[in-house]
């Protein structure tokens, strides 16, 4: 029969792609969508760990990062402590939460000052509601939208995280209100 016999082939198919998406040549690459909050968090710290030369930040305004807590502040440490100029770019939309409750991010910036930059965008850029950790070029954490966690997690995809890294230098470029370690004044 016919129907039977195009059942069995789609089924076969099916099968045949199952495999090769399991296959170990893929293990090394990843790709992970979720839904929740915990998963999100779960996912800057995944990032976090495997960051090596640089990371690149686009948030809201690092609150949902939770950047200051110190777990994640030692790792920005160890990157900062092995890195070179520009291994950590921070842009932001509202520097408000940075400068009145993450203390110790701030004062990572007023030692690491050679190494790391932190930027707020401007009036130009205040339509998007996206948020990106990138690190290396070749993971990145993609929120879709500010107060959701629907988010998109790539591990080792050089390819698909470019267009988030070529947009994060476009929003950089953009900005140009960076963000001073210490507060000026008289």
């Amino acid at each position: 029969d016919p129907a039977i016999r195009s059942s069995l082939w789609a089924w076969h198919g099916l099968q045949k792609k199952r495999e090769f998406y399991q296959s170990s040549t893929l293990d090394a690459m990843s790709r992970e969508l979720f839904n929740s909050w915990s998963d999100y968090q779960r996912s800057v710290d995944t990032i976090l760990a495997g960051v090596r030369h640089r990371l690149c930040i686009y948030d809201q305004d690092l609150s949902l990062l939770k950047l200051d807590s110190k777990e994640r502040l030692s790792r920005l440490q160890a990157l900062l402590q092995h890195g070179r100029s520009g291994c950590l770019q921070i842009a932001i939309r509202d520097a408000t939460h940075l400068r009145q409750r993450a203390p110790r991010l701030m004062e990572l910036l007023a030692t690491f000052s050679h190494l790391m930059s932190i930027v707020e965008t401007g009036e130009n850029l205040a339509h998007l509601r996206d948020s990106m950790l990138i690190a290396d070029g070749e993971r990145a954490l993609i929120r879709f939208e500010q107060n959701q966690a629907r988010s998109k997690l790539l591990i080792d995809e050089p390819a698909e995280t470019m267009p988030y890294q070529k947009r994060f230098e476009e929003i950089w470029l953009e900005s140009n209100h960076p963000i001073a370690p210490t507060t000026l004044g008289l």
